[in-house]
């Protein structure tokens, strides 16, 4: 087995895998496939098939190239359950798969499986804190995490890091007459037009099947928009966009920039695509980063004796915007502008020294400008100022 990573952005990234000499992307799903529920005909990886079961851990089964059963119990259990429960179940894990969680010891392996995964994401913060210590454990290892994904939350899974994900919590909400788009679920009776134009939708959804299918379709487009994405540098967008349905999805983003912004920083790029700015932009990691980094490594010429605070522009750079060309006309006549020392006020950057507009992202993010400040802009532009 081998795995490499072809393009990077913000907390994931997107590569090849190969398992027995097939070829497969990253990120996956691993599409569950049984005689009652064959898989859909664009499936790589087939759970039950090209990956093995291993059975429960009171029913284990004998195989080579398989999931492991493991000891389930809650997540909240005392530290002692879970150190007792690792030594009960590591018997079972193998070179390919082994569970992982962050109150138990690390076992080589190629591929993580991360325990109560389904239990974790009910809450924001439990999930947040325990991927972040998952991923220290096992460094940029292959992640999976069962029984979760669906269509909806597809883009904020691939967000946190996790690599491979699996087909039932589709396939059990599809038994409940649960309808996806992208965007939201809901019943298959309530819906008058389908908003959808695959060949199960278009003819009429009937039955179990077509509406598995049709939720397959949106599963798998949704998998092909992340990766392009994560290509183009532009995953961090969407999800934000994506949170608005979903309280949950906002809070995953929050604390990832709040709290382990260090996990974050060293994870996200120096350089990237055009940062389309919005109230959630303050905290982004390659954000604050440079607010940072101008306090703590830029120094302003020496010559310079005037701090000349200018607004920023809808252009980028600046200097190429008509408002800060009339800036430059106006310094110009003066009789000594090497005194002048030129900063932009701009949100979500903060300060920007004009001899570093041209670098990443000063020169590469878009914000709506209206002439309003919230709150927390006039906060963050306040503090600068002072540690400047």
């Amino acid at each position: 087995m081998r795995f490499e990573a072809k393009a990077r952005n913000c907390n994931t990234r997107t590569g090849e895998i190969e398992i027995n000499g097939k070829k497969c992307s990253i990120p996956n799903i691993l599409w569950y496939a049984s005689a009652r529920i064959p898989p859909p005909p664009f499936a790589e990886l087939k759970l039950g098939e090209e990956i093995g079961g291993g059975g429960t851990f009171f029913y284990p089964k004998e195989c080579k190239f398989c999931i492991p059963p493991s000891l389930i119990y809650p997540h909240f259990f005392p530290d002692e359950v879970h150190q007792e429960a690792f030594e009960i179940s590591r018997e079972y894990f193998n070179e390919f798969f082994s569970t992982v969680s962050p109150k138990w010891d690390k076992i080589d392996s190629f591929i993580y499986i991360m325990a109560n995964a389904r239990e974790l994401f009910s809450n924001p913060r439990n999930f947040v804190e325990n991927i972040v210590k998952i991923r220290e454990k096992i460094g940029y290892s292959l992640l999976y995490a069962p029984g979760i994904a669906n269509p909806i939350n597809l883009p904020i899974l691939c967000y946190a890091g996790i690599d491979l994900f699996d087909s039932l919590d589709v396939i059990i909400k599809t038994r409940k007459g649960i309808y996806f788009t992208s965007e939201q679920e809901y019943k298959i009776e309530e819906i008058e037009d389908y908003p959808c134009s695959c060949k199960h939708c278009t003819k009429g959804i009937d039955g179990f099947s077509d509406l598995l299918m049709h939720n397959y379709n949106v599963m798998q487009n949704e998998l092909i928009k992340i990766r392009e994405l994560i290509k183009k540098g532009m995953l961090r967008e969407y999800v934000e966009a994506k949170s608005h349905f979903n309280a949950n999805f906002a809070s995953i983003i929050r604390i990832f920039d709040s709290s382990f912004y260090n996990f974050q920083e060293k994870r996200y790029a120096i350089v990237g695509a055009n940062i389309i700015a919005s109230p959630y932009s303050l905290n982004r990691p390659d954000i604050r980063r440079f607010r940072e980094r101008i306090i703590e490594r830029y120094s302003k010429p020496r010559c310079t004796k005037i701090l000349l605070l200018l607004p920023c522009s809808a252009k980028k750079p600046y200097s190429a915007s008509k408002s800060h060309q009339l800036f430059n006309r106006a310094i110009s006549v003066t009789s000594n502008r090497q005194v002048i020392h030129e900063v932009i006020v701009t949100s979500p950057l903060g300060l920007v020294p004009r001899e570093m507009e041209y670098t990443y992202p000063a020169a590469h993010y878009d914000i709506s400008t209206i002439g309003y400040w919230d709150r927390e802009e006039v906060e963050m532009i306040n503090k600068m100022l002072k540690k400047y």
